[in-house]
């Protein structure tokens, strides 16, 4: 924690310095440009021993899924780039035991130094005092909102602090089996709620007539983000009024995006029920409303002449009140320590902006690049499924502890879809269910 005046200070002119570094390119090398940024700040940063060798860096982050090459690859990059200078050390944990870890890392002395936590988790991970805010790391940077896309910088910030500086987003889009559109007639992919239903109505063929079709017009799983996005472009959300404390989920909109998910199911049956789950991969399912994390296995197959999905926007889909997708965010984030060491900061803020100036190349793992000047590249204008996905209006829940619905949302989908409950009283059971957690949440919180 920086207690004085003079400790912020050096803390700025180590990173201001350490802004060389940044570019190995510059004309400063990098085994100067350190040695400038020892000598410079040796006399602000009092009591500081100077930087001699290598600055590892203890770096814990949940990416372990097929994205994880491309994080190898870049921090692999990075060390050779900064060789005998700054080292990143990678621990790859799994984001079910990630946070938890954390915390007890903290609260035991012995912190990770960098990590990437997930912007839904933001508010949450910051009322448990775990992180390092970070306003002087991005002004140093010479960082502003305006050199990120939307509204993403921003989405770091909680409570007037920014304790997170963006790495990508990560959000849904529309898959859809090409071949099966060539059958069916279909000119390509839906544009408009009433064009989605029609041509999941012709996409659903039982061929073997047994009532059960053997392709699906459609699909549609319980989970939080798929039916926010429903809910969100029928003009509601989980959460209103100041601060989000009050629980909207039931409202008029809220009814209305479950029936349409219900009605997918059980009235038009262009969707199968809970049990049932259409694998758009073996060509089972035409249209199917999924995760980025999927593009390149879908790239992948169509390259191979396997199954041609192709990729289309999802915002305007389900509803016509609102363009809107359901997105998340990847962001770096510093925690607490004992005592803020500059070379370490220096090091880490070198790091975070050699991932975010690469920006292109990470999104090409199954993310959204942030950077407007990524976009720029030729890197990127190679991405041709990228450029339709970040046309999208994207949404993240609210930014609050609670914004994700705590697994309350689940709970209402089963309800409705397996229970085979009402749609008005699954809602406000998971409406009661949710203002006790939120409740308990700031009672346990102090918020």
């Amino acid at each position: 924690m920086l207690r004085t005046q003079k400790d912020r200070a050096g803390l700025v002119a180590v990173l201001l310095f350490g802004l060389l570094l940044l570019n190995p390119a510059t004309v400063v090398p990098p085994s100067t440009a350190l040695a400038a940024t020892t000598a410079a700040t040796a006399t602000a940063t009092a009591g500081q021993s100077s930087v001699s060798g290598q600055v590892t860096i203890e770096f814990w982050h949940g990416i372990t899924g097929p994205d994880k090459e491309g994080l190898d690859l870049l921090i692999d990059k990075f060390n050779r780039l900064y060789a005998g200078k700054i080292r990143i050390q990678s621990t790859p944990i799994a984001w079910g035991e990630y946070y938890s870890k954390v915390v007890v890392a903290v609260a035991g002395g012995s912190p990770p130094d960098l990590g990437i936590i997930h912007r839904d988790r933001m508010p949450e991970v910051a009322l448990q005092n775990v992180l390092r805010p970070l306003d002087d790391v991005f002004n140093a940077l010479g960082l502003t909102d305006d050199d990120f896309i939307g509204r993403i910088s921003r989405e770091g910030i909680y409570g007037g602090k920014r304790y997170g500086i963006p790495l990508d987003i990560h959000t849904l889009l529309l898959f859809y089996n090409e071949d099966h559109f060539d059958q069916a007639g279909l000119p390509g992919p839906p544009q408009r709620a009433a064009q989605f239903l029609d041509y999941a109505r012709k996409l659903t063929l039982d061929r073997n007539g047994d009532n059960q079709p053997d392709q699906w017009g459609t699909r549609f799983g319980i989970w939080g983000p798929q039916w926010y996005t429903a809910l969100r472009q029928m003009g509601g959300d989980y959460f209103g009024g100041e601060n989000y404390t009050q629980v909207t989920v039931a409202d008029p909109p809220g009814r209305n995006a479950l029936q349409y998910v219900v009605d997918l199911m059980f009235k038009h049956k262009v969707a199968p029920p809970p049990e049932i789950w259409p694998d758009m991969f073996a060509g089972q399912v035409s249209m199917a409303v999924d995760g980025i994390w999927f593009l390149r296995q879908a790239q992948d197959l169509r390259n191979q002449g396997k199954v041609d999905l192709r990729v289309a926007k999802a915002d305007r889909l389900y509803g016509d009140v609102a363009p809107a997708v359901w997105a998340g965010s990847h962001q770096f984030v510093i925690f607490r320590q004992p005592k803020d060491r500059p070379e370490k900061l220096q090091a880490m803020a070198t790091f975070i902006d050699f991932m975010s100036r690469n920006s292109a190349t990470w999104a090409s793992f199954g993310q959204v690049a942030i950077r407007k000047d990524a976009l720029a590249t030729e890197e990127w204008r190679q991405l041709k499924d990228h450029q339709i996905i970040v046309q999208q209006q994207f949404v993240f829940f609210p930014p609050q502890p609670w914004g994700t619905g705590l697994g309350i949302i689940e709970d209402i989908m089963n309800r409705a879809l397996r229970e085979r409950q009402p749609v008005e009283s699954a809602l406000e059971a998971g409406k009661k269910q949710l203002e006790v957690r939120i409740k308990e949440f700031r009672e346990q919180l102090g918020i």
